[in-house]
């Protein structure tokens, strides 16, 4: 995205003619991933353990007694790293390839069929579904 405005601003200010090399992107694209984790950490946590109380923790039937303690801890921080590099990749990408594309509705993909997965697992352990 920023990639295309760039070259509408590039007649403004000569400086945003950086934004046509990849190596500069790709570092921009590291930081700002890199500063949206530490930004999106804390309130995704929050939700996290939120969520985590409602569903009263889960721990699997045959986990040793010293892992119980660790019911109430999110085990998903690692959706916060996917989606702050998705939106610094969408921010900085060049849009008109194909590789994007491909990669995004990859992406996407993998993103809905793990979250219907969990979906799928937490009302199989209330009971609204039956086992088997």
């Amino acid at each position: 995205m920023l990639y295309h405005l760039s070259f509408y601003l590039k007649d403004f200010f000569f400086g945003f003619n950086v934004f046509k090399y990849i190596t500069f992107r790709s570092f921009l694209a590291i930081m700002l991933a890199f500063f949206l984790t530490l930004l999106l950490t804390p309130i995704f946590l929050k939700k996290l353990k939120a969520l985590q109380r409602l569903f009263k923790g889960y721990v699997r039937e045959y986990t040793p007694e010293g892992h119980t303690i660790k019911k109430l801890v999110p085990n998903m921080g690692g959706l916060v790293i996917l989606i702050s590099v998705l939106l610094s990749s969408l921010l900085l990408m060049r849009l008109d390839l194909a590789y994007f594309w491909v990669i995004s509705l990859l992406h996407s993909r993998l993103w809905a069929h793990r979250s219907l997965g969990r979906l799928y697992q937490a009302k199989e352990q209330k009971g609204y579904i039956r086992k088997g």
